[in-house]
């Protein structure tokens, strides 16, 4: 239940998640109408497309998730920078993706609702 290939660190690798592998019991109901915006095409999401709608829809209910639980905070803190950097710079501390920060704040949600 987390995002393939997460621990290789070369751009050249796509990094994808299927949301479907979210458990829907997990999903706090305030955070539920993102969560079926992102598995109703039940389609890879590539970690690596910072600012791609699907990317976006991801974000926001991991986002959700995160503040509706009260966990994954720094996750949530860090892949918010990187977000916020690569869209102002094109870079975030040298690398062109956010992909690391977004598939430890996918893998840390997923961890903490199975708890």
């Amino acid at each position: 239940m987390s995002a393939t290939n997460t621990t290789n660190d070369d751009a050249s690798v796509v990094v994808v998640v299927n949301a479907g592998e979210i458990p829907k019991e997990i999903v706090e109901e305030k955070c539920a109408p993102l969560y079926k915006s992102i598995i109703r095409r039940k389609k890879a999401i590539d970690l690596r497309a910072t600012g791609d709608s699907k990317n976006d829809k991801l974000v926001a209910f991991l986002s959700c998730q995160s503040k509706a639980t009260k966990t994954c905070i720094p996750e949530n803190k860090e892949y918010a920078q990187c977000h916020k950097s690569f869209m102002g710079m094109g870079s975030y501390n040298g690398k062109r993706d956010c992909k690391k920060e977004l598939s430890e704040l996918y893998a840390c949600t997923v961890r903490n609702g199975t708890n």
